[in-house]
């Protein structure tokens, strides 16, 4: 298993873990209607609209399995970086490729001179949320509402890096 930073070839890989992810993540937790919606088609647009750039993937017998996409964030003037998006295949979680992700994806902001991180997700995904405060990252009283069928909270989640 290696992870690398993507570049536009790799769109399809991408595409192909984001519609997966997203239909195991999510199933149970929003609209199922919603979820239809969210097709390799629709991914492969966005990574092709969108780019790859600022996305690490991690690929095992040259196949993408997973990825991390990172960002910023702009919070009252302060400038964050973020994790925008952190997808592995369902049948690589559980193997330390997920924290090797965002691991990397941490390095990368902190290169970039971001000591504090936040990324955000779903209120009601306990999943996710136990695997990022075992990555470090603290829940803080941020949430917003987005539509994804119905409308969904999401929660702020925050991480300090030392100097």
């Amino acid at each position: 298993m290696r992870i690398r930073q993507a570049s536009p070839q790799d769109a399809q890989g991408l595409a192909e873990v984001h519609a997966l992810s997203w239909q195991a993540a999510y199933a149970g937790l929003i609209e199922p209607q919603f979820l239809k919606t969210r097709t390799l088609q629709r991914s492969l647009e966005t990574f092709k609209r969108n780019g790859c750039t600022e996305i690490w993937l991690a690929e095992q017998a040259d196949k993408i399995v997973g990825f991390c996409r990172i960002g910023r964030e702009k919070d009252n003037g302060e400038l964050l970086g973020e994790i925008v998006a952190l997808y592995l295949l369902p049948q690589f979680q559980r193997q330390g490729i997920g924290k090797r992700l965002m691991q990397t994806g941490i390095d990368q902001l902190r290169q970039r001179g971001y000591s504090t991180i936040v990324l955000w997700v779903l209120k009601s995904n306990v999943q996710a949320r136990q695997f990022y405060e075992h990555c470090g990252f603290t829940a803080e009283p941020v949430e917003k509402t987005l539509d994804m069928g119905t409308p969904q909270i999401v929660v702020r989640y925050r991480l300090t890096c030392e100097s």
